[in-house]
């Protein structure tokens, strides 16, 4: 009896089967495996985009509590408010369909790279476990309980203010009123521009960077006026064009972030003339929300300051504390104080610095004076290298008057 023969294709059929289940099983786990990239690559885009939410909104306290201008951001008060700010702003991202939760520990202080404590940072880390389908189940057919992997993103934010640095600096949304650098309401250290009063800006300064303290103390959170008569027919008013002087052109510079009303150390700036009763009151009024429903703050503590949304926040329920946005912050630039004179005719004034303020109300007065209290002062290079020349100048966005920005992680 002969022997049969196994036909060839018979033992081919079984290879075949068993090569087509492994390449099911390969194209099933690069599948698997590109799914898991794609899920880890959006989330880890998620976090990142929380972790910078939240370090640019921790940052912002540091320039609304006058921290930058005293060089004290270390302050318990302060970094608890930041740390209040990065985690409210984690808690309105998302990280693969669920918000960011950050706690305290994720938040850090790291030192300025330049050790100038005008410049503070804070550090915001946001991380999460991701579940993944091909890691998970090649973990669990091993014998592990690993069901995803964890995606972490790390970011810093700085608030820049250029006192003491070389940086050409500009700011944009001035409103038209200029400052001589002259502080009223303190003696030292003297200024001989100004009889009888101190410096606000000395030597690329800030020449009293404290608490005002009801007049024991610095120039923070001290009363100011704005729109204050000078000279005959002169209130530092400005016209950012150098020639125009209409009272519709200033007011609408007061309302809205006009354009051309953007300044940067050593610019030139000129006076008007006039007044302007009537214009100054209409567009503080538009701006703030006032005479009734403007934002307010409580100055009779160290800052930070706690500013309050009153009834025409464009931006928070009235009533809402610790708010960091108001349409009451301006910015204002800072002259020498030397050579005032009225009309656009006279000699440019050229800006040393800066000052943020706050502004509470208009005077009931014929004058239209403006009360406001100082929150933030900037001031410019000493030494004329951070006048604007020889680069763009840092900036601030919108009505900021110091820069918020993301730096590269130390």
């Amino acid at each position: 009896m002969k022997n049969k023969r196994q036909h060839p294709r018979a033992s081919q059929r079984g290879s075949t089967l068993v090569l087509a289940a492994a390449a099911l099983l390969m194209l099933l786990g690069m599948a698997g495996f590109a799914i898991d990239a794609l899920t880890l690559y959006v989330s880890r885009t998620d976090a990142q985009r929380a972790a910078d939410a939240a370090a640019l909104a921790g940052a912002k306290i540091f320039v609304s509590s006058s921290c930058t201008t005293a060089a004290n951001c270390t302050t318990g008060s302060t970094q608890t408010l930041v740390k209040q700010a990065a985690e409210g702003a984690g808690a309105q991202n998302k990280v693969f369909g669920q918000y960011a939760s950050i706690a305290d520990s994720d938040i850090t202080f790291p030192p300025s790279p330049t050790g100038d404590l005008h410049d503070p940072m804070v550090q915001v880390k946001v991380h999460r476990v991701i579940p993944t389908l091909f890691i998970g189940a090649l973990s669990r057919m091993l014998g592990g309980n690993v069901s995803g992997i964890t995606v972490a993103a790390t970011a810093t934010a700085e608030a820049f203010n250029p006192t003491g640095s070389n940086l050409p600096f500009g700011t944009g949304c001035i409103k038209p009123w200029l400052m001589p650098n002259c502080d009223g309401n303190q003696k030292n250290p003297a200024n001989p521009a100004c009889p009888g009063q101190a410096y606000l800006i000395q030597n690329g300064q800030i020449a009293n960077p404290t608490w005002w303290n009801n007049g024991a103390g610095g120039a923070i959170g001290e009363p100011w006026t704005l729109h204050g008569n000078v000279l005959p027919s002169q209130y530092n008013d400005i016209s950012f064009t150098g020639s125009n002087s209409s009272g519709n052109v200033y007011r609408n510079e007061i309302e809205t972030c006009a354009p051309e009303a953007a300044l940067a150390c050593g610019s030139p700036v000129y006076l008007i003339t006039g007044n302007k009763v009537g214009p100054t009151k209409q567009g503080v009024n538009n701006l703030i929300g006032g005479p009734n429903g403007q934002d307010t703050v409580n100055w009779n503590s160290p800052p930070p300051f706690p500013i309050t949304a009153g009834g025409n926040n464009p931006y928070y329920p009235p009533g809402t504390t610790n708010i960091t946005q108001s349409t009451s912050l301006v910015t204002v630039p800072i002259y020498d104080g030397n050579g005032v004179c009225s009309g656009n005719s006279c000699a440019q004034q050229s800006v040393i610095g800066f000052m943020q303020l706050f502004i509470d109300q208009t005077s009931s007065g014929a004058k239209d004076i403006v009360d406001a209290h100082i929150v933030n002062i900037a001031a410019c290079s000493a030494s004329g290298n951070g006048n604007g020349n020889g680069g763009p100048p840092v900036t601030g966005g919108g009505a900021t008057l110091i820069p918020v920005r993301l730096v590269r992680n130390p």
